[in-house]
């Protein structure tokens, strides 16, 4: 997704340690007062997986948001803090990036975006730093809930295949000894403490933070029904969207998928934050 409205500039802050972004703005136009700051996941980087944080950026900015793709410490294009790390290196590392936003445009506050490990990152960052005022997490966290358990079983009982396929899989593996597994699921990624990560959440929320959640089908082993997240949570979910992709994957490969994603982001940003 390009326009030639939109200019991007890729650029380093060197305050304490090469940080790298990219940044998505409008050539001419009025800008709003809110930035989108889109944080990269794992050991990818600002652009995301399939282009995915330069097509939300660049519809995000069509709208007058300034956007910032950003490497944190030690991924992508950006060198680790030396001696510093966790969240000490992401709160580093998004004041940095917030007071660029301040000086030269007048940013008052911003949106974090984050995918997995980048949605945890924009969560433990908004706990702690009152000018985040919206987030969007993109398979994030979830508690597990009664009702996860209820829609997981009814699903299996009302297929009665997958209960002989699932036999027959018991029956193999007790003749044949192998530690291995087949294929990277979302339980190879697990919080320290759900309570406590729900709290932070709670704390977010109580606080007057809007978010945007969406989760895919890749998060079966934690979320498998719409609403989940605000039901698993013991405070008003008023500012709390929720939104379930059941059909879409992870990383969103499909064009169509990645499509529906881009615009439901950038339609949630400008009805909250219309600036």
């Amino acid at each position: 997704m390009t326009n030639e409205a939109v200019v991007t500039k890729p650029y380093w802050i060197n305050q304490t340690s090469p940080l790298f972004a990219v940044e998505h703005q409008l050539i001419s136009g009025n800008l709003k007062d809110t930035a989108v700051i889109i944080l990269n996941s794992g050991f990818l980087h600002n652009v995301g997986p399939y282009r995915l944080h330069i097509d939300i950026a660049n519809l995000l900015s069509l709208q007058g948001y300034t956007v910032i793709r950003l490497d944190q410490s030690g991924k992508g294009e950006s060198s680790a803090r030396p001696d510093v790390s966790g969240l000490e290196a992401k709160l580093l590392d998004y004041d940095e990036i917030f007071q660029r936003l301040a000086i030269d445009y007048g940013i008052s506050h911003c949106v974090l975006i984050g995918l997995c490990s980048g949605a945890d990152d924009a969560l433990e960052i908004a706990e702690v730093r009152h000018s985040v005022s919206g987030l969007i997490f993109l398979d994030g966290f979830s508690p597990v809930t009664n009702w996860y358990y209820a829609n997981h079983y009814l699903t299996r009982l009302c297929h009665l295949n997958s209960w002989l396929r699932y036999k027959i899989r018991v029956r193999k593996s007790s003749k044949v000894n192998v530690n291995s597994s087949s294929g990277m699921t979302m339980s190879l990624r697990r919080w320290a403490s759900e309570e406590s990560v729900k709290n932070v959440y709670e704390s977010v929320l109580n606080r007057g933070v809007k978010a945007l959640a969406i989760f895919t089908g890749s998060t079966g082993d934690y979320y498998n029904h719409r609403g989940q997240l605000s039901r698993g949570l013991s405070v008003s979910t008023d500012n709390l969207t929720e939104i379930y992709f059941r059909d879409a994957t992870h990383i969103y490969p499909l064009p169509a998928q990645r499509r529906l994603l881009v615009e439901g982001v950038a339609s949630w940003v400008r009805s909250q934050f219309p600036g």
